[in-house]
């Protein structure tokens, strides 16, 4: 959520990934953003923003905002064969990558597949 000292969405995207894994916000490049993507049962509108982060950074989950973190290969975003779509129960329609230690889906996993879509437009 935007702050009154927010510049724009990339300085409210920093501020946020601070406040939530403490990434410093010199250790990343911001390098665009994708469309607007808005949660099923709130009705949320979230503002993804990319940003390039060095290997060498370093991060940690702030309990009271982040439960746990992960690292996913950016590489298994770009193999289509794994993208797969829920088909019962409370995900039905949901997207996921198959094969997975974690489980990606929801708006997290829509905004995931359009980065993924953008790289794979841009690599042809």
């Amino acid at each position: 959520r935007p702050a009154e000292s927010d510049r724009d969405i990339g300085t409210t995207a920093l501020r946020e990934a601070f406040e939530e894994i403490r990434l410093a916000p010199d250790a990343v490049r911001v390098v665009g953003s994708l469309p607007i993507h808005k949660t099923r049962k709130r009705n949320h509108a979230i503002f993804p923003v990319i940003g390039i982060v060095p290997e060498t950074a370093r991060w940690e989950a702030a309990p009271a905002e982040v439960a746990e973190i992960f690292e996913f290969p950016f590489a298994v975003l770009l193999n289509p064969d794994l993208l797969r779509q829920y088909t019962d129960g409370e995900r039905t329609g949901a997207w996921y990558w198959a094969e997975q230690a974690q489980d990606i889906w929801g708006v997290t996993a829509l905004i995931l597949r359009s980065l993924a879509g953008l790289v794979r437009d841009a690599m042809r």
